[in-house]
Formats: C-alpha cells, structure tokens, sequence
C-alpha cells in the first residue's frame, strides 16, 4: 500500500471518529460550556481582526467591535443568558452601553497587557457545572486558556498592584 493511500485512510477514519465523538448529537446551545468557549471564540476573532486593522492596538471598549467585528445579529456571543432578540429592540446607544455594562465577560482591553489577560467570563453569571471551577480566559496573544479562579485573581491583583504603582508614581513630583 502506498503512503498516500496509508494517510487518506488515517485521514477519513480520523474524520470519521471526529464527527461521531463531536457531532451534532453532542452539540447542545444551551450547554453552558459550549456556549462559553463560543461566545469567547466569537470575541477573540473580532478582536484579533480589530488588532489587525488598528497596529496592533485593541479597543477601548467591547463595543467598538459591533458592527464591524461583531454583527448586529450576533451581539448574542457578549451576554448570557442567550437573549439576542432582546436586544434588537435596543437603539443602536442603548445596545453599545448594554455590552459594555452587562457584558457576560469582563473586558480589561490595553489594561490587560501587565497581566496577560485581556478578557475572561464572569463565572457568577453561568450556571454551575462540573467545569465550573475553570475560567475561561482570553490572554494579550488571543488566545483561550481556562485557569482557576485563584490563578486568575492573583493575575488580577498584579495588574491592580502595577496600576497602582503607576498612579502613585504619577502622582509624586
């Protein structure tokens, strides 16, 4: 047997497996892991293609990323639980402001560079399951990890502490 037709066959029984392990049987919106790493996933491309567009720089607010990253339709991916149609009835300003204070994630934008972190979900909002002690987290290279809530606190507190020290430091003649 040649080595192509050794590799096409790993491939489609690889293929295979894939779509019985992960398939549409298993996909379930409501879960609240699923929908997690979605919405996260639907963030973390808008803001690699609003680095992308912007020399690098992220925006200040996750609203920026609607409409140009982030569709109407799809504002969806910044809250839980999943009330899209809600906020089509929203002006335009109203639904800018709902995303920046009712966020189901926690945006730190440029702020996040000390600590690595530049958003994470806000783990009181979702229900409890059994990956529940895992936060997801989108780092300064977007890109998803999941940390502990303690890992993720003392992330917190060292930028806390370095913006702090940058006031305090400002602030001295």
């Amino acid at each position: 047997m040649s080595k192509f037709k050794i590799i096409l066959a790993v491939a489609i029984v690889s293929l295979f497996l894939a779509v019985i392990i992960w398939g549409p049987s298993n996909y379930n919106p409501k879960n609240p892991k699923i929908v997690r790493f979605f919405n996260s996933s639907r963030i973390e491309t808008a803001l690699f293609e609003y680095r992308r567009d912007h020399n690098g720089h992220l925006p200040v607010r996750l609203s920026e990323l609607v409409t140009n990253y982030v569709e109407i339709k799809d504002v969806g991916c910044f809250f839980w639980p999943l009330t899209t149609n809600n906020y089509f009835s929203l002006y335009s300003e109203e639904l800018l402001k709902e995303i920046d204070s009712n966020s189901a994630f926690v945006y730190l934008g440029e702020k996040g560079v000390s600590a690595n972190i530049v958003l994470f979900h806000q783990s009181s909002l979702w229900p409890q399951d059994k990956d529940a002690a895992k936060i997801v987290v989108i780092s300064t290279n977007l890109t998803h990890r999941l940390v502990s809530p303690k890992e993720l606190k003392l992330q917190l507190l060292q930028l806390t502490n370095l913006t702090s020290e940058l006031n305090s430091a400002a602030n001295q003649p």
